[in-house]
């Protein structure tokens, strides 16, 4: 059986732990749930899922399900700790019959595609190049001596965070969401009442793409008079090089790292995953 992968985004109509890989997680055209407004977030969960939208994926979880629970054809919610609760699989006609719950039409999924990412920064995260500073203590910032360049991250507000998913980003998803979104409205009301955690966690997700990997960590702060190091090493690969490698280091750091681990029973530990939500009613 193959490990988990941690979700880091989603995308949903409206990211635990899943027996593939590592996730990471974001949500496309995420509406908040009510009474979280986006000037009304105060978790820290609510806080780096705001922070992420800048980029466009979707709602960015804090606390990373993986791609078991967490798929492309899930249907759940995110809970007062910030974490996903797969509640039924679209994909599931048996599981669909015994809720009552009607079926959906087969969707054909996109190929999967493949990203290699850099840092991930929160809108209130700014980012300073201390390369010619660092130079002469590279080691003592707790980065490779070699390292190519080091950047500096700090805040301009009382929280911020940063996400490095240090191997490739696999993106799956479905090419129209439409269906989804017609299947929650038809099946809001079934789902609320068999299911009042629901209502109770400001509605429900089906989610329509996934951002996973497997190498995450994930670091949040509140102070800003704490920074985190990150240092960058690019190397050439193949034949003249034509090809470039590029590494990250996680330095210094007065928060620490959140590193997932994703575990599945009679398999080794994995890592983490993302996914991608439109968020459906209440």
């Amino acid at each position: 059986m193959s490990s988990p992968i941690p979700l880091v985004f989603i995308s949903s109509l409206c990211g635990h732990l899943t027996g593939c890989r590592s996730p990471t997680i974001l949500v496309h055209h995420y509406s908040h749930p009510a009474g979280t407004a986006l000037g009304m977030t105060k978790k820290q969960y609510e806080r780096y899922a705001k922070g992420m939208m800048l980029w466009g994926f979707g709602y960015g979880l804090f606390s990373l399900p993986s791609d078991t629970d967490a798929h492309p054809g899930a249907c759940g919610y995110i809970d007062d700790s910030g974490s996903w609760q797969k509640l039924v699989d679209l994909n599931d006609d048996a599981a669909l019959k015994t809720y009552n719950l009607s079926k959906m039409d087969s969707q054909q999924l996109k190929p999967v595609c493949t990203e290699a990412w850099g840092p991930k920064l929160t809108d209130t995260v700014v980012q300073k190049d201390v390369t010619s500073e660092a130079k002469v203590s590279l080691e003592s910032l707790g980065v490779p001596a070699d390292c190519s360049a080091v950047f500096k991250y700090g805040l301009n507000s009382d929280f911020g965070a940063v996400l490095l998913c240090h191997d490739a980003v696999d993106i799956k998803g479905y090419p129209h969401k439409e269906p989804f979104r017609q299947w929650a409205k038809a099946n809001a009301k079934a789902l609320q009442q068999r299911f009042r955690d629901i209502g109770r966690n400001g509605g429900f997700y089906v989610m329509t793409t996934t951002r996973s990997a497997r190498d995450i960590y994930i670091n949040a702060w509140t102070n800003k008079e704490n920074s985190i190091t990150v240092g960058v090493k690019v190397e050439a690969a193949g034949l003249g090089g034509a090809t470039q490698k590029i590494s990250y280091y996680r330095g210094s750091a007065a928060s620490g790292w959140h590193h997932p681990i994703l575990t599945v029973r009679g398999s080794p530990p994995p890592l983490e995953k993302r996914l991608e939500a439109n968020r459906i009613g209440k």
